[in-house]
């Protein structure tokens, strides 16, 4: 079990991660396989509009 030295401040949203799944899948091969960086997904993620789900 992951112990954390500070609570979460927000409940975590199991099912957005769900639905999500696909797309994290696919951020978490690109970052495995050394196709992409982490600071070009971190760019990329905060280009999108503030309602974007990702």
């Amino acid at each position: 079990m992951v112990t954390c030295s500070s609570p979460p401040i927000r409940k975590i949203n199991t099912e957005l991660i769900m639905a999500e799944w696909d797309n994290l899948f696919r951020i978490f091969a690109s970052l495995v396989l050394k196709t992409t960086s982490q600071d070009i997904i971190v760019h990329k993620l905060c280009s999108y509009p503030r309602r974007c789900t990702l």
